[in-house]
């Protein structure tokens, strides 16, 4: 072959090394695939919300927000002026009285009798017109007597806890009654309640009569 063909087939042959060279490379950067070295993306992980204590809620569309549940409960007087007290220390002695404010407001007036085992009640209400007509009873005003009734089992009865057995109610009653303060506490009282004789338990008559009785419930 004569050199000068020699030379151009040489001259061919790196052109041809050249371009495939060429094509193996990146466009984007013009390094060739060997050249490329792999990359770590970094970042920052979320921090996890606040730790939950058992009985907390979480708010779907606020992570970490807790919620609360609050129950609330109250009582009322019933016919017999049984209430909720906050004697501290509880009454001792013979008598206890029990105010519950309301629409009607109510005071409530106890006798324990632990020798005979029994309890007496008289309920008093405000404001009130009138009042049965079996009650002669002077109070401050616009207070009336509602009612009146005696159950066996003193144990508890200056804690206004309730009637353990059936009650008797009173026929009548006569007396006074008095106290100064908006809340009443303390109040006087001299107030005789006559009893059928349903029971050989139940006195024919109580006499109601303190200087000065503890009022609970204020």
């Amino acid at each position: 072959m004569p050199r000068l063909d020699l030379w151009r087939c040489l001259a061919a042959t790196a052109l041809l090394l050249a371009c495939g060279a060429d094509s193996e490379r990146d466009p984007a950067t013009g390094t060739s695939p060997t050249s490329i070295t792999s990359a770590t993306t970094s970042g920052t992980a979320s921090e996890p919300g606040p730790t939950l204590g058992t009985g907390d809620t979480v708010d779907p569309e606020t992570t970490g927000t807790t919620g609360t549940t609050t129950t609330i409960t109250t009582t009322g007087p019933g016919e017999t002026g049984v209430g909720t007290t906050d004697f501290d220390p509880p009454p001792t002695g013979d008598y206890a009285a029990n105010y519950i404010a309301g629409e009607q407001n109510h005071l409530s007036v106890r006798k324990a009798n632990l020798e005979m085992d029994w309890c007496a009640t008289i309920t008093f209400v405000a404001p009130q017109d009138i009042g049965p007509l079996e009650y002669d009873v002077a109070l401050p005003t616009t207070w009336r007597v509602k009612s009146a009734l005696i159950h066996q089992g003193a144990a508890d009865c200056l804690a206004f806890t309730g009637f353990p057995g059936e009650p008797i109610m009173a026929t009548s009653g006569t007396g006074t009654a008095s106290w100064t303060n908006a809340c009443p506490g303390p109040l006087a009282i001299d107030i005789t309640l006559a009893f059928p004789p349903e029971q050989p338990w139940v006195p024919p008559e109580v006499l109601l009569q303190s200087p000065a009785v503890a009022v609970g419930g204020c």
